[in-house]
């Protein structure tokens, strides 16, 4: 069930992502979505498994934020 669950999510995901480049630049949705999606994986390891954070992680998360933000203010669209 859980894989089931997983192939399911991971079909909606790139549905969604599909018709999201039909508007944006997929630089710029490719960037944003990953770093959306590493952002709340960690958000969802802090609250709901009670996984310690760190110093490097946050900088990690910080660093990602920068990158995607960089893309979608200077990335060059195709």
């Amino acid at each position: 069930m859980p894989t089931l669950i997983s192939l399911l999510s991971y079909g909606f995901a790139f549905y969604f992502l599909s018709l999201v480049v039909k508007n944006i630049p997929i630089n710029i949705a490719y960037a944003i979505w990953s770093g959306v999606g590493i952002i709340l994986m960690t958000v969802i390891s802090v609250f709901v498994f009670h996984n310690p954070i760190n110093v490097p992680t946050v900088l990690g998360i910080l660093f990602i934020t920068l990158g995607v933000i960089l893309v979608d203010l200077f990335g060059v669209s195709h």
